[in-house]
């Protein structure tokens, strides 16, 4: 049968709409902004004009907050070394603030510093307890995109309302506040994020958070009640805890946890949601042994949710996998994939706490090893199936379960790669949703199966994800691929 493949459409984690590359040569940076710049005007209609701001007195204003005042929208003010304590509100005036170089120390200390939705900051440093904040009130052009690029935010309180960029930031001793916000985190460094409210993007119809290539402490997704619909994606973070914590009113379609490394997962009890994936994510290792590598609850009102927990490793922590769905309401159907899991070094490996008859729990392909003590659930509906046991406890009912060394290369050094000889080589399913990627049967571990950890490893671009339209097409008809994916550095 032929079938023609019309479109193919790459979706990467970080923002593709803006042209315009870091450049080192000042000239270049402004002559490239004033491009920005006069293409806006070309869509808008005005003239952009260079408005130079310099504490010392080389440029047109030595403030930035008369710049601002006498800029037009869509004007760009270029700010020289030096600090500036004053405070700024753009009101809703749609401005660039560039610092006037890459080497520029543009430093601002003040109460407060407002621009507009749609606002283009870049390389600005702002310290000493500032507000920073993208006004909420008056754009007519209120999707408009906020990026922040490079620039550094010091024992800093910020508050966003409007589509935000964050991309290539240093957050250190601050807070961020995104609400009704975000819609790209790239590339920065953080102390703690928290995302919380009506999180949108751009398009009405996709409402989908992309949080990729970021170091932080801690990232809270707080959703309160008007979240609908949102897709969230956590894409190769570095960071000590994701935590979520929705109300009641959340509804969630996507959440994916993809190729992190993070201390622990955990979440308050979830309540209206259809898909949960974490996979091929490094878990463990938090700032105590004694908390669990993932710990979910679900609420008694979640229904129909799939989770797939799939090639993670987990290690060092009190229970590797906790999970707790709390409904006895047969109507409500759940679905549990642990596959391919490596666990290491946990009390427990896995505690499941699920009501017997509406949640379906498998575990395929997976290595627990060096736990002390064995897995726990509270029913007998969980399918163990194919999974390697080392010095971790009883090995419960199930099918191709066993008892053997599965010969990593170097787990002491974080080497989970099987050896030759291992027992756990082609151990598992030959079905095809389970074969490795060399149409083998399935390797057990963290390398084996369609997600193998290869896939999310290093740093460069790949591909998260692969979406066909429909999957039941007619000879000569058309079908269109969407590619989600995470860029290189």
């Amino acid at each position: 049968m032929k079938t023609n493949i019309n479109h193919f459409q790459i979706t990467p984690s970080r923002q593709t709409e803006l042209v315009e590359e870091r450049v080192k040569n000042t000239t270049m940076k402004t002559l490239l902004l004033l491009f920005c710049a006069l293409f806006s005007s070309l869509v808008y209609g005005q003239t952009p004009t260079i408005h130079s701001v310099d504490a010392g007195g080389n440029g047109q204003y030595t403030t930035i907050s008369a710049a601002v005042s006498a800029a037009a929208e869509e004007d760009v003010i270029e700010i020289n070394s030096g600090i500036y304590s004053e405070n700024v509100d753009a009101g809703t005036k749609q401005l660039y603030y560039i610092a006037q170089d890459e080497l520029a120390s543009v430093i601002v200390s003040a109460s407060t510093f407002k621009v507009a939705i749609g606002s283009v900051v870049r390389g600005i440093t702002f310290s000493s307890g500032n507000s920073f904040e993208v006004n909420s009130e008056g754009s007519a052009r209120s999707a408009d995109v906020t990026l922040l690029e490079g620039c550094r935010f010091w024992n800093v309180y910020g508050r966003a309302y409007s589509n935000i960029k964050f991309i290539g930031n240093t957050v250190v001793g601050s807070t961020f506040f995104y609400e009704e916000a975000l819609n790209q985190m790239h590339n920065n460094t953080t102390a703690g994020v928290y995302i919380y409210d009506q999180i949108i993007s751009t398009t009405a119809n996709e409402k989908s958070v992309y949080v990729s290539k970021n170091k932080m402490t801690t990232l809270i997704i707080k959703g309160g009640s008007r979240v609908e619909a949102l897709s969230l994606n956590i894409f190769s973070n570095e960071m000590e805890e994701f935590y979520f914590i929705p109300d009641q009113n959340v509804s969630l379609s996507n959440i994916k946890i993809v190729g992190n490394s993070i201390g622990r997962v955990r979440s308050t009890a979830l309540y209206s949601m259809s898909n949960i994936d974490l996979i091929a994510n490094k878990i463990g290792r938090y700032k105590s042994s004694q908390v669990d590598g993932i710990s979910l609850s679900f609420a008694h009102r979640t229904p129909n949710l799939s989770i797939r927990i799939c090639n993670n490793l987990i290690d060092s922590c009190a229970v590797g996998i906790n999970i707790v769905f709390g409904t006895s309401n047969t109507n409500l159907k759940q679905t549990l994939l642990i596959e391919n899991n490596v666990i290491s070094r946990a009390t427990h490996p896995i505690q499941l706490d699920a009501y017997l008859g509406n949640t379906t729990l498998a575990a395929n392909h997976n290595i627990f090893t060096e736990c002390t003590g064995a897995i726990s659930y509270r029913n007998n509906a969980t399918y163990y199936t194919n999974n390697c046991f080392f010095n971790a406890g009883a090995i419960p009912e199930g099918s191709g379960n066993f008892e053997a060394d599965p010969k990593f290369a170097d787990p002491t050094n974080g080497d989970f790669h099987l050896q030759a000889g291992s027992p756990c080589i082609d151990a598992g399913s030959s079905t095809v949703s389970s074969i490795d990627l060399d149409l083998t049967a399935g390797d057990l571990g963290i390398y084996g199966g369609p997600y193998s950890m290869e896939n999310y490893e290093g740093a460069d671009a790949r591909v998260i994800q692969l979406l066909m339209d429909r999957t039941k097409v007619s000879p000569g008809e058309d079908i269109t691929i969407k590619a989600t994916g995470v860029s290189g550095e």
